[in-house]
């Protein structure tokens, strides 16, 4: 006896669920904690120019660039939904990816700060719109890509 457990396919499918579903908690969790701690210390502050943010922005240069691609494509950015499950805060429900960082009063909103999936996909729309994806496409590929980690936002569909 070698001292290993093996267990039924069902055993280990049950395992892998709770496995990504533990993922999806702790990143929810994180981003709802960063969100709060972030309104609790005031940390929203107006826009102002491109290149002024609050110190929460600067957690890391990833996230630092999300909020730069967010300030300069807000159009684009309200049309993609978020994957991160921030559709379902309780004092603010967000609407699209561009919530994460933007407050509707023209202020940065800190959840994004504590949120890699909010970032990855600011940064995956911009990218692709680049290479000269619309925003229907855009979309289509962020649904395809993010759809695993979480329930969207309630974004309105999108037309080109």
């Amino acid at each position: 006896m070698t001292g290993r457990t093996t267990g039924t396919p069902s055993t280990k499918r049950l395992l892998f669920g709770m496995a990504a579903l533990a993922v999806v908690f702790a990143t929810v969790t994180a981003g709802v904690f960063a969100y709060y701690a972030g309104q609790e210390n005031g940390s929203s502050t107006s826009t102002g120019t491109q290149g002024e943010f609050p110190a929460f922005v600067y957690t890391t240069d990833e996230t630092l660039a999300g909020y730069r691609a967010a300030v300069a494509n807000p159009e684009l950015l309200a049309k993609i939904p978020c994957y991160c499950g921030c559709g379902y805060l309780p004092d603010d429900p967000h609407q699209s990816v561009s919530d994460c960082f933007l407050n509707s009063d023209g202020t940065f909103d800190s959840h994004a700060s504590g949120c890699q999936i909010c970032v990855r996909i600011a940064l995956d729309a911009v990218e692709w719109q680049q290479q000269g994806l619309g925003a229907a496409a855009v979309r289509a590929k962020v649904d395809s890509k993010y759809s695993q980690f979480g329930p969207a936002t309630d974004t309105p569909p999108v037309t080109d």
